[in-house]
């Protein structure tokens, strides 16, 4: 359906669930559905991997959900891995041709030292802006944390059956 109509849909159901005061499932693959839930559950595979409130699951990102977002020139996977060498550097998500967002602890005692280290490393930054991430990237990341872990798994088993 069009976003006009989902979002008058989803206003609705929030009215809806406020006023007879009820609970109520929303099963979807719509990532905006959940800024209307107080909890939203995020299922793979027929797994609940969390369950929590939309915010609480964006805050339990490093630094609370505080990302870094790049525009670097001649953006590729080298450049990428520079910056994934900081330490204080948990996750650093390709999210346009030359836009990254990175996620690191203590974010604004690191975020200095980060720009320093991009420079001298010669990744150049064209601009910068800092935000929170939405529930989109949490979505994005927890997704990507169980498919590494598959693959790891899927890895580590066979090296056990090829030994």
């Amino acid at each position: 359906m069009d976003a006009s109509k989902r979002y008058s849909i989803l206003s609705y159901l929030k009215k809806l669930n406020q006023k007879l005061n009820t609970t109520m499932f929303i099963i979807t693959h719509d990532l905006e559905a959940a800024l209307i839930c107080d909890k939203t559950a995020i299922l793979r595979e027929g797994r609940m991997l969390e369950f929590d409130s939309p915010q609480n699951l964006v805050n339990s990102l490093p630094s609370k959900g505080l990302v870094a977002r790049f525009e670097i020139n001649d953006l590729n996977e080298a450049k990428i891995s520079r910056i994934r060498e900081f330490p204080p550097v948990k996750k650093v998500l390709r999210v346009g041709n030359e836009v990254v967002e990175v996620l690191m602890e203590s974010f604004e005692e690191n975020l200095p030292q980060l720009i320093q280290y991009m420079i001298e490393r010669g990744v150049t930054v064209n601009s910068m802006s800092r935000d929170l991430a939405s529930f989109r990237r949490f979505f994005q990341i927890r997704i990507q944390e169980e498919e590494e872990r598959d693959k790891l798994l899927l890895n580590t088993g066979e090296a056990i059956f090829s030994s």
